[in-house]
């Protein structure tokens, strides 16, 4: 069992061999994924475009409030759905080198509660951290970036896996940033490539993700044993106001906007129709 860190150049040969072992299972989730929620996401599209289409026609009546308020949100709640299946199954063949194609797709169902739980915990830390400032919000990053893999490879679930994540950082918090900014910034330059820069990042995520699973590894053995959590019931609770916090702030942005909309929207109007050229 490993005692030391690994140095970037072994994590990167360790994610490659891989890579070219596991490559074709990986891209085919992947590529089903991209089909599935891409096609999901033009039925909200049209279906938001009808939905405007039948309110404007039907303004006094309820066809079009039901179309917006009651369709529209269940085609969005299925695109969210298909995302995390799709990034379970995906991520469980990441973790598991003997899982099978179909077995992906199935442990993408069994894990697609505790993923969602999980993703939406995260997504509300990280969203309060960046609120906060740029540097507690690299930080938790940096602390929660493995979580998902703790999931499956541990089966911790929701906040455990966050703060088990930051179990395994801990003391390595400066070599894991750039660790991360490393490959962050490769895949970056993958995909502006001109022309072919969408084929080159989407042939390059299989390997970021062998590498953040190569780090994590790595991080447990040098811990030497599954990361102990010792947060005690108020850090708990801390976490947790701050994850829903963080999760509201969207909502907040998005009734700030609507709000101020309503209260302007007929002044940006007149603006905008003074800006535009005569008889536009």
């Amino acid at each position: 069992m490993s005692t030391e860190i690994a140095t970037t150049g072994e994590l990167f040969a360790q994610a490659w061999e891989q890579y070219k072992i596991r490559a074709l299972p990986i891209l085919a989730v992947m590529l089903i994924s991209t089909v599935l929620v891409g096609g999901s996401t033009l039925v909200l599209v049209f279906g938001g475009l009808i939905g405007g289409g039948v309110i404007k026609h039907v303004t006094s009546g309820p066809a079009g409030a039901v179309l917006l308020f009651g369709v529209v949100p269940v085609l969005f709640l299925l695109v969210t759905a298909l995302v995390f299946w799709s990034q379970t199954a995906l991520l469980a063949l990441i973790v598991n080198e003997e899982m099978g194609f179909m077995d992906a797709l199935h442990a993408g169902w069994q894990y697609f509660r505790p993923m969602s739980k999980t993703i939406s915990i995260l997504l509300g830390i990280i969203l309060i951290g960046l609120a906060l400032g740029i540097v507690p919000g690299l930080i938790f990053i940096v602390w929660f970036s493995f979580s998902l893999f703790i999931l499956i490879d541990e089966d911790r679930r929701g906040l455990d896996g966050l703060l088990a994540s930051r179990e395994y950082v801990r003391g390595h918090g400066w070599d894991t940033f750039f660790k991360l900014v490393l490959i962050w910034a490769i895949s970056i330059l993958a995909g502006i490539i001109p022309f072919a820069g969408q084929i080159f990042s989407f042939l390059f995520t299989p390997f970021l993700m062998l590498y953040l699973l190569a780090i994590y590894r790595n991080l447990k053995a040098v811990k030497g044993e599954k990361a102990v959590v010792t947060t005690g019931p108020a850090g708990r609770l801390l976490w947790s106001c701050l994850a829903g916090l963080g999760l509201m702030l969207p909502v907040v942005g998005l009734l700030a906007l609507l709000a101020a909309v309503i209260l302007h929207g007929q002044e940006w109007l007149l603006e905008l129709q003074q800006l535009l050229p005569p008889g536009y």
